[in-house]
């Protein structure tokens, strides 16, 4: 008999400690991204012909979420296709004022809204944004606990915090939400 009691336990132990804490606060209502984290986005978006995957950083106060960088997720070359990510996706859990807070993922081929398995794999986590980037300057945008998402455009050349011209839109999913610049 084979016993793995304690390389299981060590291996949740792991696991758990990759896990964003539980959101203690209201879900926000409002989202504000730096102009760093929307030209990263731009530029990846550019460049990569296969879909790219980023883990989202920053904090909520009140009713905003403010998303201040993101950094891309470990994945290999040969799980990233034009229309999809292999898993597994990781993302690195941070300490400091700025933690894990959501996930960014393009759609190379302009469709600017989450797919079925995006959206399970949202609702799984306990993240509180999904971004998907479907343009050099055209995201959508959604927060856990919403009814509405938002397709937003911006101006990559700024180097102030943008705004962002949001069109507010109802989503099926129910894990979406609005943003304000």
């Amino acid at each position: 008999m084979i016993k793995l009691g304690i390389p299981l336990a060590l291996l949740a132990i792991a696991l758990a400690m990759r896990e964003p804490k539980p959101q203690q606060q209201a879900p926000p209502k409002y989202v504000r991204i730096s102009s760093g984290a929307l030209k990263a986005w731009s530029i990846l978006f550019r460049e990569f012909h296969t879909e790219f995957f980023g883990c989202l950083y920053g904090h909520q106060e009140r009713d905003e979420l403010q998303i201040r960088f993101l950094i891309l997720a470990e994945i290999k070359p040969s799980q990233a296709t034009p229309t999809a990510i292999m898993p597994p996706i990781q993302c690195v859990n941070m300490s400091g004022e700025d933690s894990l807070v959501g996930i960014a993922h393009s759609h190379p081929s302009g469709r600017c809204y989450e797919s079925f398995l995006d959206h399970d794999a949202f609702e799984s986590s306990r993240l509180i944004a999904s971004v998907v980037v479907c343009g050099q300057k055209k995201i959508w945008i959604g927060l856990r606990g919403s009814p509405m998402a938002n397709i937003c455009l911006f101006d990559p050349e700024v180097d102030d915090v943008p705004t962002l011209d949001c069109t507010p839109i109802r989503s099926d999913s129910g894990s979406t939400g609005a943003s304000k610049s």
